[in-house]
């Protein structure tokens, strides 16, 4: 079987509209973190959005109630609403180690028996709570 669209040579199309690639300005939603909540809320206020507050405060390293991000970010449609996300204070924890990842060595013990060279084991930590 042969494809159809090779008998149609190439195809050129316009460049796309930079209105369709970058959005207006009227979508951009403004960068507000490490803002205030009351700060926040104003910007984007005043940059055309509804505002409303995430029920739940963030794990973040920034300092209790500061403003850490927002959901969405980058651009949405003019108008909507856009949720502020503030810190509870409480850094993340880190992430756990990969599953195949190899014990790690924190010393050794030398164990000697009559009549064989001696013997090296290594002691490792136990493994991480699951």
């Amino acid at each position: 079987m042969k494809p159809i669209a090779n008998n149609f040579g190439e195809v050129h199309l316009p460049p796309t509209d930079p209105r369709y690639v970058e959005g207006s300005a009227a979508s951009r939603v403004p960068s507000v973190a490490g803002l205030d909540v009351d700060q926040a809320r104003m910007r984007l206020k005043d940059a055309g959005f509804q505002v409303a507050d995430q029920p739940n405060a963030v794990n973040s390293t920034a300092k209790y109630g500061e403003v850490v991000g927002t959901s969405p970010s980058g651009q949405t449609i003019p108008g909507s609403i856009v949720t502020i996300q503030i810190s509870n204070g409480i850094p993340p924890p880190p992430p756990p180690p990969p599953e195949d990842a190899p014990p790690v060595p924190v010393g050794s013990q030398v164990i000697e028996i009559p009549g064989l060279p001696p013997i090296t084991i290594p002691l490792l930590a136990p493994p991480p709570p699951p």
